[in-house]
C-alpha cells in the first residue's frame, strides 16, 4: 500500500533547481536562434577557410579582393550605395548611420592581402576601387609588385 500512496503525492521541485533548468532552456533557444539569424555568408567567405592553406600570395590577394567585392555589392544592394571613403570597408563589417537597410555583417572580419596588409578602398563619384599594392606595399612595380585590383564596372557591380 505504501508503493501506491508515494505515487499519488506529487514530488516538489526545488525552486533554485526549476529557474536553472528554464534559464538553460532559454540560453540554449537563443543559441539555436541565432545560428538561423545570422548574416547571409557568401560562398567564398564559407570556402575561405579551405583557401586558407594557398601559398602564392596573389592568389591569396585575389581571392580577399573577391570576396569584398561581393561584400561591397551585397552592401550596395541593401542600402542603395557604396560606403564612402570615410565609412570604407568598416562599414562591411560595423553599421553605417546612414544606411537604414544595413543587413550587415557582409563579412565576418575584414581580409587582408596575401602579403598580411589591409586592403584599400577608394570612391571616388561611385568609381570603386579596392586594391592591394602588392608585395613592396606601394605605389606600381611588376610581377609580385604589380597592384592588385578588383575588378568592378561602371555600374559598380562585379565584372
Amino acid at each position: 500500500m505504501t508503493f501506491w500512496k508515494n505515487l499519488k503525492r506529487p514530488k516538489r521541485v526545488n525552486a533554485g533547481v526549476l529557474i536553472l533548468v528554464l534559464v538553460l532552456a532559454l540560453v540554449l533557444l537563443a543559441a539555436v536562434a541565432s545560428h538561423f539569424t545570422g548574416a547571409p555568408i557568401s560562398r567564398s567567405e564559407i570556402h575561405d577557410d579551405v583557401n586558407r592553406g594557398v601559398s602564392d600570395p596573389c592568389q591569396e590577394t585575389e581571392l580577399a579582393l573577391s570576396r569584398v567585392r561581393d561584400a561591397l555589392n551585397r552592401f550596395r544592394q541593401d542600402c542603395g550605395f557604396f560606403p564612402d571613403e570615410l565609412e570604407g570597408l568598416n562599414s562591411l563589417v560595423r553599421k553605417v548611420d546612414r544606411c537604414q537597410a544595413w543587413r550587415g555583417p557582409y563579412l565576418r572580419s575584414l581580409p587582408n592581402d596575401g602579403w598580411g596588409r589591409n586592403l584599400l578602398y577608394s570612391n571616388i563619384d561611385d568609381n570603386i576601387d579596392v586594391f592591394s599594392y602588392g608585395a613592396d606595399g606601394l605605389v606600381g612595380g611588376e610581377e609580385q609588385n604589380e597592384d592588385v585590383f578588383a575588378d568592378f564596372d561602371v555600374s559598380g557591380e562585379a565584372g
